[in-house]
């Protein structure tokens, strides 16, 4: 207790009350508000890295087709083998991969899997070969 009678008040309540008065004329922000500016500034900033990504060039690499056909450039997004082998990771080759009926994964449990879902991000194949 102060000896002026009146109870001492701890520190950081009197640094609290100082920086409300400081905020008394400013207008106030409610919390829904910084809510959609927060998201609006994630979704710019979201924007721009995929303008960056965009504009960047794709850095392709020289492949061999597995048939013995040619030359491809590898997951490129356009089928230049074939047999598809060229394009394991993108969907270019799809229409050549949807005739083949199944996918072996090669595990100890002889599993196959549909060629659709080869290289789709999912792994399906106990071992993981469908992404690989």
């Amino acid at each position: 207790i102060h000896p002026s009678g009146r109870e001492k008040r701890p520190s950081h309540l009197l640094e609290k009350q100082k920086a409300q008065k400081e905020l008394k004329g400013q207008p106030k922000i409610s919390a829904k508000t910084k809510t959609k500016t927060n998201a609006k500034t994630q979704q710019q900033q979201r924007r721009r890295q995929q303008q960056q990504e965009q504009e960047q060039p794709q850095v392709t690499t020289p492949f061999s087709c597995a048939n013995g056909d040619g030359m491809g450039l590898l997951n490129d997004n356009y089928c230049d083998c074939s047999d598809g082998s060229d394009e394991p990771n993108t969907s270019a080759c799809s229409r050549i991969l949807v005739q083949k009926r199944m996918f072996a994964c090669k595990d100890d449990e002889n599993t196959f899997i549909f060629t659709s879902r080869v290289g789709d991000g999912v792994k399906d194949c106990p071992n993981g070969r469908d992404e690989a």
